[in-house]
């Protein structure tokens, strides 16, 4: 949630408003598009310099810094905005966006609770939706703060909360792909027939839709398409390489269809997904499987797999097989018996111990 979106910028145009703010608007927007954000915020610097009481010029300020994620300096751009110009709705709908960033993104609350929302997430997230509605109160149409208030709700499972703003928004602006693409996202997972039509309408008006792109990936892979669904997100960050929702949801994808077995996963678990990915692996083409293979080369190895794991089992595997050799006949079954006691005892010691050390130095890091 901290992407760019036009419809947050400024309320001038050409006939109702400064040509600076205007012409400041289209650079930072061009330069957004060919992903060079620094170079957008040195222009908006320039422009708050000349013009430091612009509520627009601190709108866009906000955006910018959320994406490139500073959101602290966000927040604060966002709040001079609102003192600036509290009578305009769009103010709030940048101060709520810059307050999720701040407040949950930027506390990496989504990663500890994905799915359910708790106490704690609603606690934080409660600023962001307030300052949403107070923009709807200044503005009931304004289907952009609709959007971004229902984006919210559904991230916190208010799903039927969510519908209602997401239908609001298309009532105010029937044609909002943003507003389409959310209602897609609230049925992908029980109607993903549904979900990939509505994605495929707006791709039918805007072939360039990263978001549409997006949706459609995900109703691909919820339909069992895996290989559809990466080669629709990896079209997605090639259409638009500097975007950066395009390369997260070609992660997530690729770390959902091909996942790297986790730390804490027992090496028979890890052993499945070894070979399931290297099943799925083989029938990806051959750039796909480099695109892939980048991507797991940036994601920690399971706890099993770390070197000094190997060598302690390749110890005890030796040791339990020269034993025969070194051990006199007479002694032979007795101690052998003896030792396969104390193999597999010290075999399961060394490995609960080598993966619990793992996992505590990693959490550590």
């Amino acid at each position: 949630m901290t992407g760019f979106r036009a419809e947050d910028g400024p309320d001038h145009g050409p006939d109702n408003g400064p040509d600076d703010t205007l012409a400041t608007f289209e650079r930072v927007s061009a330069l957004l598009d060919l992903g060079r954000p620094r170079e957008a915020a040195t222009e908006l610097s320039r422009a708050l310099a000349r013009s430091p009481e612009d509520p627009v010029f601190w709108r866009l300020m906000s955006m910018v810094r959320g994406d490139l994620g500073e959101y602290p300096e966000a927040l604060e751009a966002a709040r001079r905005a609102v003192a600036l110009a509290p009578h305009e709705s769009r103010s709030h709908v940048v101060l709520s966006v810059a307050l999720w960033n701040a407040q949950v993104v930027g506390q990496r609350l989504s990663r500890v609770f994905p799915h359910a929302p708790k106490t704690g997430v609603l606690a934080v997230s409660a600023p962001a939706i307030a300052a949403l509605r107070e923009a709807l109160r200044l503005d009931p149409h304004d289907a952009g703060a609709h959007v971004h208030l229902a984006d919210f709700l559904q991230w916190l499972n208010r799903r039927t909360e969510a519908r209602r703003h997401y239908e609001l928004a298309l009532q105010a602006d029937p044609a909002n792909a943003d507003a389409r693409l959310g209602l897609a996202r609230l049925t992908l997972r029980r109607r993903p027939a549904e979900a990939e039509r509505r994605a495929r309408e707006v791709l039918s008006e805007d072939p360039a839709s990263v978001r549409a792109m997006g949706v459609l990936a995900r109703t691909q892979l919820r339909r069992r398409q895996g290989r559809a669904a990466l080669d629709t997100a990896l079209a997605a960050v090639r259409l638009d390489p500097a975007n950066a929702e395009a390369q997260a949801e070609f992660r997530a994808l690729v770390g959902e269809y091909l996942p790297v077995p986790s730390s804490e996963a027992l090496m028979t678990d890890s052993a499945f997904v070894w070979a399931r990915n290297r099943w799925r692996m083989s029938r990806l083409n051959a750039e796909m499987r480099v695109q892939v293979r980048a991507i797991h080369r940036q994601q920690p190895r399971p706890a099993w797999r770390h070197p000094a794991v190997r060598v302690l089992i390749a110890l005890l595997v030796v040791a339990y097989v020269l034993l025969p050799i070194f051990v006199p006949p007479p002694l032979g079954p007795r101690i052998e018996r003896l030792f396969q006691v104390a193999f597999f005892a010290a075999l399961a010691t060394l490995l609960v111990a080598s993966v619990g050390w793992v996992v505590w130095k990693r959490r550590r890091g």
